[in-house]
């Protein structure tokens, strides 16, 4: 399986990166390219992907600075994205690891890769305004 991790430099405190990007309602902000839409059904987060809608689930630690999330890509694979926010000085390093999915064709898995690299440009964008 494919591995993938990006790390990004922010100017601004760990917690603030932290707070922003562990609420799952800043999906959309950020993850431009992975997150079309997003909505709270029940006790699930549903974001609606250029695939189409998927469950979404996070599993966040303040401590450690973990954010993993967990998308539901078909009924049986969870595909999960583990980051890391990191103190750098005063300001923050952003780590972020996603897997190629059972199935998913290498150029599909590239894209993606390309589309981080934008997603996490604007994550900047903003806690850095």
């Amino acid at each position: 399986m494919n591995a993938h991790t990006q790390t990004i430099t922010i100017n601004t405190a760990p917690k603030v990166v932290f707070d922003f990007v562990a609420n799952p309602e800043n999906l959309p902000k950020w993850a431009v390219v992975f997150c079309r839409g997003l909505r709270h059904e029940e006790s699930r987060w549903i974001v609606t992907t250029p695939e189409g809608d998927m469950v979404i689930r996070y599993e966040s630690d303040a401590k450690t600075g973990a954010i993993d999330m967990y998308v539901t890509v078909s009924p049986s694979v969870e595909s999960p994205a583990f980051s890391r926010v990191l103190a750098n000085g005063e300001g923050s390093e952003y780590v972020f690891t996603f897997f190629q999915p059972p199935g998913l064709p290498d150029e599909e898995f590239r894209n993606q890769t390309e589309a981080l690299k934008k997603e996490l440009g604007v994550l900047k964008g903003l806690l850095e305004a």
